[in-house]
């Protein structure tokens, strides 16, 4: 039982606890049940626990919850009953809780998720954009030529025109990002990945359709493994070396790779 902000423990243990509370055997429970604030007629709070007086009843509970789960702990000083529930949930168990306690206390419906179709449409748009990205960059032997690898090249790639310094916006976006290494491409799918990690985290899933979910991220799995497979021959490193825009942008990858860990973690 680490004290560092945590308790971990089993319903088997957190029920001798609750009964040590209810028979006044364990140390201080009196005094911490005593009430020390009054927040209306039926709500009262102690020392870490709340006393909730209605439906002919005076239960004292407490309840806890980190990401994706959530736990009552309490008992009726009527009836002597005490209830602890663990759940692998997001959702509540307070009110669980209390109607195990008693029945004059009602479950809360669940209502499903409200679907936000402007979450779901900038998910889809990130998701496209990455999308996008692996499936137009292509193997460049050099980064002063520009010039694709011979296994790759075809006779317009080679013309004079394709090498040329782009002049206005929309010959910047038709030209193809350029992957120079095969160390490239794998920081190129950690710029993905960092994407993928922080949708993760922050897109809102659960108002997305599974079938949408699971088919996005195939695809972009697929896109992945075809994008590797064209850079298979290229070195692992290049030739010329990193621009300095180039190092702050994989420090910055690195640092967002590093916080997405510890927050999945």
């Amino acid at each position: 039982m680490p004290g560092a902000g945590a308790l971990r423990s089993t319903a088997r243990d957190m029920a001798a606890f609750i009964i040590a509370q209810r028979d006044g055997t364990l140390a201080g429970a009196r005094e911490a049940q005593r009430t020390r604030f009054k927040v209306d007629d039926n709500n009262r709070v102690g020392l870490g626990w709340m006393v909730n007086s209605r439906h002919g009843d005076d239960i004292v509970w407490h309840n806890g919850g980190t990401g994706g789960f959530r736990s009552f702990a309490g008992f009726s000083r009527t009836t002597g009953k005490g209830v602890v529930v663990l759940a692998n949930s997001a959702i509540g168990a307070d009110d669980v809780g209390m109607h195990l306690l008693n029945p004059a206390f009602a479950i809360k419906p669940i209502e499903p998720p409200k679907r936000s179709w402007f979450g779901v449409a900038i998910t889809a748009l990130v998701l496209l954009v990455s999308l996008i990205g692996l499936l137009r960059a292509r193997p460049t032997a050099s980064r002063d030529g520009a010039s694709p690898l011979a296994s790759d090249a075809s006779p317009s790639s080679t013309s004079p025109s394709s090498t040329s310094t782009p002049t206005t916006w929309r010959s910047r976006f038709d030209r193809a990002p350029e992957v120079f290494s095969r160390s490239d491409a794998l920081w190129r799918l950690a710029d993905v990945g960092v994407v993928v990690a922080l949708l993760g985290l922050f897109a809102p899933w659960r108002s997305m359709p599974s079938i949408m979910v699971v088919g996005a991220l195939s695809i972009l799995s697929l896109a992945a493994v075809h994008f590797l497979w064209k850079m298979r021959k290229l070195p692992w490193i290049a030739i010329a070396p990193l621009r300095k825009t180039t190092i702050v942008s994989r420090a910055f990858t690195a640092l967002l790779m590093l916080g997405c860990i510890m927050l999945l973690g």
